[in-house]
């Protein structure tokens, strides 16, 4: 199985989590779980997002993910602990893949995961990340997805154990419903096993 990690901040974004309905339809059509997301967080605490929602999160100190997305904020200067940066850089040595959703770019660069790299976030900061972060190689115009939900239609391609035609039936699943869609993923899943 699969461990998955969402660390968010105090103040985050819902649009964060989004990404997680795609492990949710994965396991759904493969007929068990085959991924385990956890929300993290520094203190593993509720945390409340920017419409008031409050989250109960998990203490991320000492669990190994295979990947870590890091949620954002509505602004560029999330606040960061030396405890959330430290946890990033471990991530980039115990993950096997870390990411970011929007402003959590910023974590990443602020904890030197993005020098040298390419990076992105939110159009409206991207300009701001470059500034700030002039060793991470930020393309201010790649646009992913011309809607709020570019993380999401992105998320397919975070599937790691399933092959990228089952990735698409996931995404075709998650825009057009449930029912048959769903049925089409699973008998193609057991086909394919």
């Amino acid at each position: 199985m699969q461990r998955i990690g969402f660390i968010i901040p105090e103040g985050f974004q819902m649009l964060a989590l989004a990404p997680q309905t795609v492990f949710e339809y994965a396991n759904m059509c493969a007929g068990k779980a085959i991924y385990d997301v956890r929300v993290l967080s520094e203190k593993g605490r509720l945390l409340r997002s920017t419409l008031g929602i409050a989250l109960q999160t998990e203490r991320f100190s000492g669990l190994r993910f295979d990947t870590l997305i890091f949620g954002g904020t509505n602004e560029a200067s999330p606040r960061l602990t030396p405890g959330l940066l430290n946890f990033a850089r471990r991530a980039l040595k115990t993950s096997r893949r870390v990411a970011s959703m929007c402003t959590g770019a910023f974590v990443l660069a602020e904890a030197g995961l993005l020098d040298g790299r390419r990076a992105t976030t939110h159009w409206a900061f991207s300009r701001e990340l470059q500034r700030r972060f002039p060793k991470a190689k930020v393309e201010e115009d790649r646009i992913l997805s011309s809607t709020a939900l570019c993380g999401l239609r992105q998320a397919p391609q975070l599937l790691l154990i399933w092959p990228w035609q089952w990735s698409r039936r996931i995404w075709v699943l998650m825009s057009h419903g449930l029912q048959p869609v769903c049925w089409s993923c699973t008998s193609a899943a057991r086909e394919g096993s």
